[in-house]
Parts: structure tokens; C-alpha cells; sequence
């Protein structure tokens, strides 16, 4: 149970690590999406109009990689929750 318990926290030290890049890209993603938005918009070419799809489609995908990493962290939380509790009623 030590064990497991070992690997979880590797686990979480590793996905908060993951996360902390994935909420700094996705940052980077947002500013590239607002700026090609704006130009988009002065612009009023299809090419604008192209390139801001693309950044748009780029945060996105950041968005949802930083969530599946949230939800990961929170599952792995729990997990350890629970392996502390068996590790203390084993006691």
C-alpha cells in the first residue's frame, strides 16, 4: 500500500508539473486567439479570417488539454485520499 502510495504522489508531482506548462501555453494560445481576433476584425480578409479560426482552434484544444489535466490531478487527489485513509485503518 506504501507503494502505491509512492507512485501516486510521483503521479501528482508529475501532472501539477504538466499543468502548470498546459496553463501557460494555453495563456500564450488566449493572447495569439485575441490578437488574430482583432486583426480578423481590422483586417476583414478571408486570410485573417483563416488565421483566427486556426488560434482559436489552437486555445481550444490548449483548454481542453489543461481541463483533462485538472480532472486527472483531482482523480489522482482523491486516490491518495483514500489510500491515506486505508494506510491509517491499517494501522
Amino acid at each position: 500500500m506504501e507503494r502505491k502510495l509512492r507512485r501516486n504522489v510521483a503521479r501528482i508531482e508529475a501532472v501539477r508539473e504538466q499543468l502548470v506548462v498546459a496553463e501557460l501555453q494555453l495563456d500564450h494560445f488566449a493572447d495569439v486567439a485575441t490578437d488574430a481576433e482583432l486583426e480578423a476584425i481590422v483586417a476583414d480578409s478571408p486570410l485573417a479570417s483563416a488565421e483566427q479560426r486556426d488560434a482559436t482552434r489552437s486555445a481550444e484544444v490548449m483548454r481542453r488539454d489543461r481541463d483533462r489535466l485538472r480532472g486527472e490531478l483531482a482523480r489522482l487527489e482523491r486516490e491518495q485520499d483514500d489510500l491515506l485513509d486505508e494506510l491509517a485503518n491499517a494501522r
